[in-house]
């Protein structure tokens, strides 16, 4: 709304098992300035980009996959160790909001090799799609939010019972899948609004 470029970025952090998120603002102005102390500032950390912040922690947020909206939501989907391997889905309403973090899918070992798309729906709803390998059993899958009533909701209860909220699919092949990106893609119309999807 600002009319300002963002970049906005996820990494998972080894050594401490966590997911961060950070944004910069005004890239081409901003990327790369410099200081009197240098690039970077006496505690070692980026001076351009804002503090970041955990989204997920402990063995959380592996293959993390960002993806920005057209009205500035930021939807983010992340593997975790926890749980015996699961899918996790977190959305900002802007690029500074406070994210709201669910799991996705909590079945088996599933939740690596991540890519992920957003369409509008046409009803003011920006839907993620996630596109994610289950090791378990050695099959592709792909996710999406179905219940867009109020909020972002769980795809998973506490005793890993689907809630509805979210469809996931394993996709069925004869093929040996390779462990690599499951990629999907949805084919939106010129007001980015979802049509079908291939994967």
């Amino acid at each position: 709304s600002s009319g300002k470029d963002v970049v906005v970025a996820v990494w998972y952090d080894d050594v401490n098992k966590t997911l961060w998120y950070s944004y910069l603002e005004n890239p081409l102005a901003n990327a790369g300035k410099r200081t009197n102390t240098g690039l970077r500032d006496t505690n070692g950390i980026s001076t351009e980009w804002a503090t970041p912040v955990a989204i997920l922690e402990g063995h959380a947020g592996g293959y993390c996959a960002i993806k920005a909206d057209d009205k500035g939501g930021i939807h983010i989907a992340a593997y975790s160790r926890n749980d015996a391997g699961s899918l996790y889905y977190a959305y900002l309403a802007n690029y500074t909001s406070e994210p709201t973090v669910v799991p996705v899918d909590t079945y088996g070992s599933a939740g690596q090799y991540i890519t992920m798309e957003v369409a509008y729906d046409g009803e003011g709803k920006y839907i993620p799609y996630i596109g994610y390998y289950m090791n378990s059993m050695s099959y592709p899958k792909y996710a999406y939010l179905v219940d867009t009533t109020s909020g972002i909701k769980a795809g998973v209860s506490d005793d890993n019972t689907y809630t509805g909220a979210w469809e996931t699919i394993l996709l069925p092949t004869e093929s040996s899948i390779v462990l690599d990106d499951i990629n999907i893609g949805i084919f939106k119309n010129a007001f980015s609004m979802v049509s079908a999807f291939t994967i």
